[in-house]
């Protein structure tokens, strides 16, 4: 007896006696006519409680000979199981690494241990209920990539289904997009001299966490033994790092980021570029300057070393005094325009 069949109970047989009258005794009491050889009577079971009973069935000829009490036991179960998934939460998401094999568990009712677990949806499989709970491990390899729904489904012994339990995961095993810009071959860098990486983070389905933290890995050797640089830097697109003394004409450096899905994305140096030790600069010398109406030129003899020396203009109106930095140059002359006539400068 279901939630199905319960307000309705039908129950059929068959009698000897056509015309004569089939009594249902208790715990539920119905007559009906035998007929044509066969019986049916129909019963309101909302009173009874859950559980087995034993239901008694007379019928008797016209000379008042009974058939006997005719028994038949039935078992009322109207009380329908629960099933839930709750593991993993929802919208965890499934990455290229953990698709192949995902553990999704839940809980059931302890009434219905040992009857079967039916998954679908985004993966497919089969468990049974055991204590009250129940696990599986589940393969996603044929879901599509986005948004997923996994179902699950269960049914007592009488027939009786659960509440479709069901769950919303995100699904993305594509790597993210990742490109090295600097250095990508032919720089050189100089040791003890701050250098920015920089490279770009693109990422079509489950996207680019702002947050995430941002791997650099630099090889000496042409990119065979590589070493981590760092694994916190921020992703800005930029990272600032100074080269230690040891040098290279072999340098290779690779960036590596994951999703938001925790798929892993790299991308390294398309050619090799070199770590070298700067040559400090030679004393630029004949500094001239060349006055007119409101501006001084100066021209000097360009310094050696490497990287190329920049330089810086200084200014006084005290010879020896205090001198002020009024420019920066990278070229071997400058134009002084904040000068005032009449005024000496050093």
């Amino acid at each position: 007896i279901t939630p199905a069949n319960v307000a309705a109970f039908t129950i059929q047989g068959t009698c000897s006696e056509n015309g004569r009258t089939v009594t249902l005794g208790a715990p539920l009491s119905a007559t009906a006519t035998c007929s044509g050889g066969n019986f049916s009577l129909t019963v309101d079971a909302t009173s009874l409680a859950q559980g087995t009973f034993w239901f008694d069935l007379y019928i008797d000829d016209a000379a008042g000979n009974s058939s006997g009490a005719v028994q038949r036991n039935f078992v009322k179960d109207t009380i329908a199981p629960t099933l839930a998934i709750t593991s993993p939460a929802a919208n965890t998401w499934i990455n290229r690494f953990t698709e192949a094999a995902i553990t999704v568990g839940g809980t059931c009712s302890a009434a219905d241990n040992g009857r079967t677990i039916t998954l679908s949806g985004a993966a497919n499989g089969t468990t049974n209920c055991s204590a009250g709970t129940w696990s599986v491990v589940l393969d996603f390899t044929a879901a599509a990539q986005g948004n997923l729904t996994l179902l699950a489904d269960m049914s007592d012994a009488a027939g009786t289904s659960a509440t479709q339990a069901s769950l919303a995961l995100r699904k993305d095993t594509v790597n993210p997009v990742l490109s090295l810009t600097a250095p990508n071959g032919g720089e050189t860098w100089y040791t003890g001299i701050a250098q920015n990486f920089t490279y770009t983070f693109t990422d079509a389905l489950s996207g680019v966490d702002a947050g995430a933290l941002i791997r650099f890995d630099l090889s000496y050797d042409g990119g065979t033994t590589p070493g981590v640089l760092t694994m916190t830097a921020p992703n800005t697109g930029s990272w600032s790092w100074t080269p230690p003394a040891t040098t290279s004409n072999q340098a290779i450096a690779t960036v590596v980021a994951y999703d938001i899905a925790g798929n892993t994305g790299w991308d390294s140096s398309n050619a090799v570029f070199t770590i070298a030790t700067p040559v400090p600069p030679s004393v630029p010398l004949g500094l001239a300057a060349t006055s007119s109406t409101s501006q001084v030129a100066l021209t000097w003899a360009g310094s050696t070393g490497t990287p190329a020396p920049t330089y810086e203009v200084l200014r006084s109106t005290t010879s020896g005094g205090t001198y002020s930095v009024i420019a920066s140059a990278s070229a071997t002359n400058y134009t002084d325009t904040s000068v005032v006539n009449g005024t000496t400068y050093y």
